[in-house]
């Protein structure tokens, strides 16, 4: 990625100049403060937004799951929430698909349209997918997905946490939690904003 920009529509930019790499088998993490563009990045590289400027390539896969999967949404079926993680056409000709079978079920539409975004659906590899996602259900049903052999994991005792809850203003509520034995409860809690 190289000189990457972007302003969401009606508003000041958010980010220009942001450039980095990863090498094959390499991982990243986007860390930084609140409302800087973390997540506008990831939606740009998993093709759901456009950059006003600069460019970046994908030699792989590229999934982007949101902060609040599951959370935003809770009515989302399962098949909605793979839809977020296709890849971007399937994902767009899914959504259409999703959109014609409600218009269908609610009555505004008279089959026309669920018609064409099956179509679509298929031409576009729509039913290879639905193989794979029920492959993959069928192959772990009633057991754990085994993890790689190179996944470690790590025992996390927390001694301070920092809570954020976000406003419609953007100046958060901030609290942190920190560990302390004296106090009922075994935390103590200070607010730290506004």
């Amino acid at each position: 990625m190289s000189d990457l920009a972007y302003a969401p529509p009606g508003a000041d930019q958010l980010f220009f100049g942001v450039g980095f790499g990863v090498a094959p088998g390499e991982h990243a993490a986007l860390v930084g403060a609140n409302g800087v563009g973390k997540s506008t990045i990831l939606r740009i590289l998993s093709s759901q937004l456009q950059p006003d400027e600069g460019e970046f390539a994908i030699g792989g896969t590229m999934l982007h799951m949101t902060q609040d999967v599951g959370m935003s949404k809770p009515d989302d079926t399962v098949r909605d929430m793979l839809l977020q993680v296709a890849p971007p056409l399937l994902r767009s000709t899914g959504m259409a698909l999703v959109a014609a079978e409600r218009a269908l079920a609610d009555g505004s539409d008279d089959g026309m349209r669920y018609a064409e975004a099956l179509a679509d659906w298929g031409d576009h590899g729509g039913y290879e997918l639905e193989a794979k996602w029920a492959e993959a259900e069928a192959r772990f049903e009633g057991a754990d997905v085994p993890r790689p052999p190179h996944w470690g994991g790590f025992r996390v005792l927390p001694r301070r946490i920092e809570f954020w809850q976000g406003r419609p203003s953007r100046l958060h509520d901030r609290f942190r939690f920190t560990a302390d034995d004296a106090v009922a409860g075994g935390w103590r809690l200070d607010r730290l904003s506004p």
